[in-house]
């Protein structure tokens, strides 16, 4: 089936903006997800449709997240899958610590920020506002937790103490 000019410049966006970005720091593509796994777990960008997209308005936002392994070993102790993806990483609903993008953008009372893609004209917009935002502050906050093992073991030591 052919796609239409939304979908098309979906695509591009994706394809020659984000994955370029998302690349160079070792993350993967699945569907609309890149994830990463660092020393303290595994990271993830991922791309959300609104569910009221339409194949010629498509309506969209970015995810990031972090699932640590201490954390994830304590939860699930018989897990032999650590230095793979876990299948429950699928979405940041899984993650011990997710935000939207818009949460880290810095505009106060805006905690969710929506990207609008209706054909190539509008693409241009998304990527001169959304890719540098994802560049300059999800890539930062996704590795900088996906990196840090302290963090990763004192949640863990929290969960520890929950399940006494």
């Amino acid at each position: 089936m052919e796609k239409t000019p939304a979908e098309e410049a979906f695509d591009e966006i994706l394809r020659a903006h984000m994955a370029p970005v998302l690349k160079p720091h070792g993350f993967r593509k699945t569907g609309q997800t890149w994830r990463v796994h660092g020393p303290a777990g595994w990271g993830l960008v991922n791309v959300q449709k609104d569910r009221h997209s339409t194949p010629l308005h498509i309506r969209f936002t970015v995810n990031l997240g972090v699932r640590f392994d201490a954390l994830h070993r304590e939860e699930y102790p018989n897990a032999k899958y650590m230095w793979e993806r876990p299948p429950e990483m699928a979405a940041t609903g899984a993650c011990h610590e997710w935000r939207r993008i818009g949460q880290l953008a810095g505009a106060a009372g805006l905690p969710d920020l929506w990207w609008d893609v209706t054909g190539p004209g509008s693409a241009g917009v998304v990527v001169g506002t959304m890719v540098p935002l994802v560049e300059e502050r999800g890539v930062p906050w996704v590795l900088g937790l996906a990196g840090d093992v302290g963090e990763g073991e004192r949640r863990a030591e929290v969960y520890r103490k929950r399940e006494r």
